[in-house]
């Protein structure tokens, strides 16, 4: 069982998270650097943009990877580097803040091993549902789906039965369904593409994972289904 431990440090950031944010600061410090300095290297301008096209995932492209055997692995990798490229310098500042943010929040919880598995798996399946819908027209980029996995992982916290007082485990409910919500409604309503689904799909994955991470498969099965049906009988 996972326990809160009020003692462990919370200033400090777990190396795995701090290793996830130096990498995407120092891809994002190449891209800018490239963008301002256009005279550093050959397409140094261009280097976001390749980046895009063949380390971001796109359904088009996906489709034709699967197609091809040789391209297969190729279309595997996109999955763990999209998270890494960013849409401008301002884009890739908000990811790293709120990685930072939630991701030592959680690992306050329940240790950065776990963190990071969850943080790779939300990417991962994240990647996965936005793939499935085979309507994708604008490339999927950036941390957002495990990051928003990590969210998911503090409501998850919020239900198990951990020694947490009451004015933290509000929190822990509220704030990640207000973020998950106003990402979720602004990708519906306002910008009219379908990046919001990776996200929710982060944020439900990071949500059943901490549970099962938690208590074991079994027993987190167990576990849904009383909560599951305590929700009904009130």
């Amino acid at each position: 069982m996972t326990q809160y431990d009020q003692n462990r440090p919370f200033h400090s950031v777990p190396h795995g998270i701090l290793a996830l944010v130096i990498l995407i600061g120092a891809v994002e410090l190449l891209f800018t650097l490239g963008e301002m300095r256009p005279g550093l290297a050959p397409g140094a301008e261009s280097w976001r943009l390749h980046a895009i096209i063949y380390h971001g995932i796109l359904v088009d492209q996906a489709q034709i990877d699967l197609a091809r055997e040789s391209s297969f692995m190729e279309s595997m990798s996109r999955m763990l580097t999209y998270p890494f490229i960013g849409w401008n310098f301002a884009n890739s500042l908000i990811s790293v803040v709120f990685l930072l943010a939630v991701g030592k929040y959680a690992s306050s919880f329940i240790g950065q091993v776990r963190v990071l598995v969850i943080f790779t798996t939300a990417t991962l399946l994240g990647a996965v549902g936005y793939l499935a819908l085979d309507s994708g027209e604008v490339p999927l980029i950036g941390p957002s789906p495990g990051i928003f996995g990590l969210f998911g992982s503090l409501l998850a916290l919020a239900v198990l039965p951990l020694k947490i007082p009451d004015a933290l485990r509000s929190n822990l409910y509220r704030l990640p369904l207000i973020m998950v919500a106003l990402q979720v409604g602004f990708g519906i309503f306002l910008d009219g593409n379908i990046l919001w689904i990776p996200i929710l799909v982060g944020f439900i994955v990071g949500f059943f994972a901490t549970i099962f991470l938690s208590l074991g498969l079994r027993d987190g099965i167990h576990y849904l289904i009383g909560l599951v049906g305590g929700s009904r009988r009130n």
